[in-house]
């Protein structure tokens, strides 16, 4: 795998930073405590695995860089290809039509399909979009398995002295 040995440095969306601990756990100890509480919810396995994956998209994608194509200013291209190659084996797309979904748009127009050249601006801004679309899709996601795993009619019950039910509580902070 292309990412095997990367750090956040190696990645622009998450950039330097001086806090390598959180009240002296440090990120690998927080990351094994993250996957565990994943898999007290049931992300686990090949479900654990394509979260992860797409997190690692998202953030690959943030490292794609475009340059004006030299023969028309109007085109771009992708002028990062390592980082093209490690995105297309992320997502399982040939690299050459990566180039081309990323560096186009599709405007349909009745029954006429068109492909529409994007300028290296427009190319990294819809690129960033789309980075922020499946982060957003990935965390709505996380969001819905985390309240089917911590909603009342999942955790135990009884019935109070009046028989009514009764349902555990679990209040979260932000």
């Amino acid at each position: 795998d292309g990412l095997c040995g990367k750090s956040h440095l190696d990645f622009s969306y998450v950039g330097p930073t001086d806090t390598h601990s959180i009240e002296g756990v440090s990120d690998a100890e927080q990351f094994e405590k993250t996957l565990h509480s994943l898999s007290i919810i049931g992300i686990e396995g090949p479900i654990l695995k394509s979260f992860l994956q797409a997190i690692c998209v998202v953030l690959q994608l943030g490292n794609l860089r475009f340059e004006s194509d030299r023969n028309d200013t109007d085109r771009s291209t992708c002028s990062s290809q390592v980082e093209l190659r490690l995105l297309s084996s992320l997502m399982w797309i040939p690299a050459k039509v990566l180039a081309i979904r990323l560096t186009q748009r599709v405007v349909k127009v009745r029954n006429e399909t068109t492909q529409v050249p994007l300028s290296a601006d427009a190319a990294k801004e819809s690129t960033d979009a789309l980075a922020k679309q499946l982060y957003d899709r990935v965390f709505l996601w996380l969001v819905k398995i985390i309240n089917q795993a911590t909603t009342a009619t999942k955790l135990s019950s009884s019935l109070n002295h009046d028989g009514v039910k009764q349902y555990g509580i679990i209040g979260l902070l932000d």
